[in-house]
């Protein structure tokens, strides 16, 4: 039972099956928090638009058909929960900005190596906010790519978006991220 791929756990959720919700769950927890992070730029958001994700999962199991991957159908889900409470808040505000106040309270005792963790601090917080400017399927693109190693193909497959599109995207983000970031590069 240790080598149950996800569509047999969807299979087996559908029948109540508590211990494979929890094995998908965890299997699917870090990376479906990036992309939505990466969507919605808000923590808060991106907890409840996971919860939201697998309650209906849940719901779905039993509809589910084992014809494509499960994987795009759990991001799928994902997507469209994140693009649905996007547009309906109608809100992009600079969620990040509050992530660089909450390294600004770090101990700094004036040692080289607080010092080096202050620097790594700020340059994490500019990279955050950075991110956060950029339009949401640009930056789940390239949070896809980058973070979860997902190829170009793979990215326009779970985005549903053409080839084309998500290397333009990706190139943009790198572009965006490389001119903030220029002041940190010495």
């Amino acid at each position: 039972m240790n080598h149950l791929d996800d569509a047999q756990l969807i299979g087996l959720i559908a029948r109540g099956h508590e211990w494979a919700f929890e094995r998908l769950l965890r299997r699917y927890r870090q990376p479906l928090m990036r992309l939505l992070y990466a969507l919605t730029a808000d923590r808060a958001m991106t907890e409840d638009l996971f919860q939201d994700t697998f309650v209906t999962l849940v719901e779905k199991a039993s509809s589910y058909q084992p014809t494509g991957s499960a994987r795009h159908w759990v991001f799928t889900i994902a997507r469209h929960k994140a693009l649905n409470a996007l547009s309906e808040s109608h809100r992009r505000r600079a969620r990040l900005l509050a992530l660089a106040g909450e390294n600004a309270g770090s101990d700094r005792t004036g040692t080289a190596d607080s010092s080096s963790r202050a620097a790594q601090a700020e340059l994490q917080a500019a990279f955050e906010v950075a991110l956060g400017e950029l339009p949401p399927l640009v930056r789940a693109c390239f949070v896809l790519q980058r973070f979860d190693r997902l190829s170009h193909a793979e990215v326009a497959r779970l985005l549903e978006l053409p080839l084309g599109t998500v290397k333009t995207y990706i190139r943009r983000a790198r572009d965006h991220l490389r001119k903030q970031l220029k002041p940190f590069m010495g």
